[in-house]
């Protein structure tokens, strides 16, 4: 045992100062390299599916800059990017319904979630979301309804309702100067009627004033 430890400490004093730096000073590297590595790493906050990489291998990144989309598939809701005059008929938590274009027949139930600035709680007046879509969240699970990431849907808003109305179809109002009529058929004549219009869908535009239910309305 002593000759085994003389032998260490004159192997340990054999060895040169300079190659000790040396090893220090590549530890050293090492770790800053590890650093570098841990601080370049981008860690997602959720688990999810990679949607997209807006990255190209060489080319420089700028600090904050999006480089990565991830979604939560097990957590679906709908981004719809409406005009104006859509979002001012809108209010959060407003119901809806909701149907897959290629199976119109089915149907789920939501509500809009979010509205963006200046229309709901998309931001405020000094910090605005640069989201300027509009969101509505569905009831059920998507997927148990066969809705998957990337479908395209039809959601209907009920903005009024009203029971028992006069109702036409849009091609049988006619506009003229700023006058609203249609073309009334009485026996072999033919004259225009003013009319006040209420809901307007689509399909069907409610009459409130100016026809009685039975009178024959000519199409254009």
């Amino acid at each position: 045992v002593e000759l085994a430890e003389l032998s260490l400490e004159q192997l340990t004093e054999g060895v040169d100062p300079l190659l000790i730096n040396d090893v220090a000073r590549a530890q050293l590297q090492v770790e800053k390299l590890q650093s570098a590595i841990a601080d370049a790493t981008i860690t997602a906050p959720f688990d999810g599916k990679l949607l997209s990489v807006s990255l190209t291998g060489g080319r420089p990144v700028n600090a904050f800059d999006s480089v990565v989309s991830i979604a939560d598939i097990d957590d679906l809701e709908i981004k719809a990017d409406l005009i104006s005059d859509q979002m001012n008929e809108l209010a959060e938590e407003m119901s809806v319904e909701i149907s897959l274009v290629g199976r119109p027949g089915e149907i789920l139930t939501g509500f809009v979630r979010r509205l963006p600035y200046p229309f709901g709680s998309g931001g405020s007046g000094e910090v605005i979301d640069p989201d300027k879509s509009t969101r509505i969240t569905i009831d059920q699970l998507a997927e148990d309804a066969g809705f998957e990431l990337g479908d395209l849907v039809q959601v209907r808003v009920q903005l009024e309702h009203k029971d028992s109305v006069l109702w036409l179809p849009p091609q049988a109002i006619r506009v003229f100067d700023g006058r609203r009529f249609v073309v009334v058929q009485d026996g072999d004549i033919q004259r225009r009627v003013d009319v006040k219009v209420g809901i307007q869908t689509p399909d069907r535009v409610e009459i409130e004033e100016g026809l009685e239910e039975g009178q024959v309305v000519v199409g254009q």
